[in-house]
Formats: C-alpha cells, sequence, structure tokens
C-alpha cells in the first residue's frame, strides 16, 4: 500500500491516479467531501495536526511507501512587508506538515521487514531564494534538510527518504489563477507524478537523500 497525503489536489490528483495504476493507495485528505470525489480508498487526516497523523498511520501494517503532497504557498511581498502570520502558515502547512508524517512514515516502515521509501514535495526556490518569498522558501528549504536528514536517519534500516523540487505546476488552480502566462514553460502535476512514481519504485533502490528538480525551462516560483 501506497500512503498519499494531499491526494485530492491539483497535484494530489494526479499522483494518486499514476502511483494507483501500479500499487493500493490510501488517500489522505482533509475532508471527507474531497474524499467522496475520488475513487480510491481514502482517510480524513489533517497533516499539521499530530494526534490526525498518527491516527490515519494506526493499524496499517502493509504500507511500502508514502508520498507527502501537503503544503502551502504564499508570496509576492518583500520581507519587510511580510506579516508574521505568513511565516507561521507556511511553517505549519511546509515544515510541521512534512515532520509529522515523515516521523510516523519511519515508525510505520521500521515495523516492516521489507524496504521502504517516502518522497516528499519541497520547492525549486527552497533551494534557490526567491523574490517576494522569503516565508515559503525559507520553510521548504528547511523541508529539503529534513529529507536529507531523515535519509541519513533511515539509510541503514533500508528506507529511502527523497524530495521532487516542482517549479510552477500547471494545476487547475494555477492556470485559472494566471490565464496569460506562459502555460508552456510550466511542469505538468503528470511529469511530478512519473518522477514519484520512480522514486517508490524498485528501479531507485540506490537513490536516497536526493531533492530532484523537476522544473520548467522558465521557472517562476
Amino acid at each position: 500500500m501506497i500512503v498519499i497525503t494531499g491526494a485530492a489536489g491539483g497535484l494530489g490528483r494526479a499522483v494518486t491516479a499514476r502511483i494507483s495504476r501500479d500499487h493500493e493507495v490510501l488517500a489522505l485528505a482533509r475532508t471527507q467531501l474531497q474524499l467522496e470525489t475520488m475513487e480510491v480508498h481514502g482517510a480524513v487526516c489533517d497533516v499539521t495536526s499530530e494526534s490526525s497523523v498518527i491516527d490515519a498511520f494506526s493499524g496499517l501494517s502493509n504500507v511500502s511507501a508514502v508520498v507527502h503532497l501537503v503544503g502551502g504557498y504564499t508570496g509576492g511581498t518583500p520581507i519587510w512587508n511580510t506579516d508574521l502570520a505568513d511565516l507561521e502558515r507556511m511553517y505549519s502547512l511546509n515544515l510541521r506538515s512534512a515532520f509529522l508524517v515523515i516521523r510516523q512514515a519511519a515508525r510505520t516502515l521500521r515495523a516492516r521487514t521489507n524496504p521502504g521509501s517516502i518522497v516528499c514535495v519541497g520547492s525549486v526556490s527552497g533551494r534557490t531564494g526567491a523574490k517576494g518569498h522569503g516565508p515559503y522558501a525559507a520553510t521548504k528549504a528547511a523541508v529539503h534538510s529534513l529529507v536529507r536528514s531523515a535519509a541519513a536517519d533511515l539509510k541503514s534500516e533500508g528506507i529511502r527518504v527523497n524530495a521532487v523540487l516542482p517549479g510552477m505546476i500547471a494545476t487547475p488552480a494555477n492556470l485559472a489563477a494566471m490565464p496569460n502566462a506562459d502555460h508552456s514553460q510550466w511542469v505538468t502535476p503528470e511529469q511530478i507524478a512519473d518522477t514519484i512514481a520512480w522514486l517508490i519504485s524498485d528501479a531507485s533502490s540506490g537513490v536516497t537523500g536526493t531533492c530532484i528538480e523537476v522544473a520548467s525551462r522558465g521557472y517562476t516560483p
């Protein structure tokens, strides 16, 4: 079984569709209403809540991989005009959620006798920084560091931890919000889904602690 957080989002639906071609999937979403629009087995989970994440993984014994897609975005404001609330929101959605899910995924996978895999979503701007994107870029950079540290912790146990770093994603919401942008320069959810499918497969069995950019040529964070 592959557990996918944020499965009902714009990226999540593409990843869930791709992964479910080869694996049984448990889709985690914030509300029951979101799950009702999907055709896979699902459960409600608020990945910013410690108790909710623990409950979602409770009793799962056949998990082979966990894909964490939940994250948040805010940007366009220079640091001197950025509210503390923006940083706290990015911390909760990006870093706190990644920590809680990676920790519980590690606990679940360590109970298995077979190797496992954890994949998170970072961001190119978390590697490079970006004008007007301080809280977002900073918390995504922290996610990248968390992934590398978790990979080091788990390597000897055969559990791999990696991240994909997208540029601008051509989700329905992003396309609608920026109709006049050059969408040909954006990375598609399907491209990201294919990379994640590879990272949880045996074909990438030697890959851990990596942050793989899946970005368009004309990246804008």
